[in-house]
């Protein structure tokens, strides 16, 4: 495997999908609460509210919104979808350089002397 093969697989490797699910998840209940909220809300409006009604006899009386059959659309979210696009671009540079001193000093060393005696 190449090192930009090696790369690409490390930068989806640190996506943070676990993440994006986890707030996709959140988001949907707390949509739902507010939409079951609102729900509830407009359920209570509607056994409040009273009309007069009169019979074909002229007997009147006074009905509930909600007794005359009229109730509130409770929302249930049935599917999500996330959708992840992204771009990934690298650069991969590599160098490499070598450098030092070599410092040589070299001396021929003699001996010289010349006052050796020669004996006998």
């Amino acid at each position: 495997m190449t090192k930009e093969a090696k790369a690409i697989g490390s930068a989806l490797q640190n996506l943070p999908v676990r993440q994006m699910l986890r707030d996709l998840a959140l988001g949907i209940s707390e949509a739902q609460e507010q939409l079951d909220n609102q729900s509830i809300k407009k359920l209570q409006e509607l056994a409040t509210q009273r009309l007069e009604i009169t019979d074909q006899n002229g007997n009147v009386s006074k009905e509930t919104l909600l007794q005359l059959g009229i109730v509130p659309t409770f929302y249930k979210f049935r599917e999500a979808t996330i959708d992840i696009s992204f771009s990934l671009s690298m650069h991969v540079e590599e160098s490499a350089s070598i450098g030092g001193q070599i410092d040589l000093n070299l001396e021929k060393a003699s001996e010289t002397n010349t006052n050796k005696e020669l004996t006998d």
